[in-house]
């Protein structure tokens, strides 16, 4: 029981970590505040067993620290307009996964690869018009169905 009241969590660590990175780039000056450090600095900061040097686990820190409050703020202009047309769209799987990957990148980091994979669905979801709302069946020339919505309204004929 002991041992166990010096334990830190997981994420208390990376709190830990997570402030120490912050702290030295507010310690660079205004210049890597706003457009990050340069690639080779490194994530060296205090551990739970001594320094590590990884990546700190938080995707928006890493983006932070890689391309400053400018870069952060080009991510959250994307991210917004992304969400905007997946709620547009009325697309709950398209919200659910992007819920999903944000999520994921608060408490985890995404490989560069990652990046590629996500620039290509980004284009994807921006440039491909939504075909929900289409219909699947139409009737024959001059025919009517009642039990149709109409195209332009998107209500029962009345």
């Amino acid at each position: 029981i002991a041992g166990q009241l010096n334990n830190r969590s997981t994420y208390d660590d990376r709190r830990i970590g997570w402030d120490y990175l912050i702290a030295k780039s507010r310690d660079g000056g205004l210049l890597r505040i706003i457009f990050g450090q340069p690639v080779g600095s490194g994530w060296a900061r205090p551990g739970d067993v001594g320094t590590v040097g990884y990546q700190p686990h938080n995707w928006y820190l890493t983006v932070y620290l890689r391309t400053g409050v400018a870069g952060l703020a080009i991510l959250a202009l994307v991210i917004l307009i992304i969400a905007g047309v997946l709620i547009a769209r009325r697309d709950a799987l398209g919200v659910a996964w992007a819920v999903g990957l944000l999520v994921y990148g608060w408490a985890y980091g995404y490989s560069w690869y990652l990046g590629v994979i996500l620039g290509l669905i980004v284009v994807r979801v921006i440039a491909v018009p939504s075909r929900r709302n289409e219909f699947v069946h139409r009737p024959p020339n001059n025919a009517k169905s009642e039990s149709m919505l109409t195209e332009a309204t998107g209500r029962y004929p009345s």
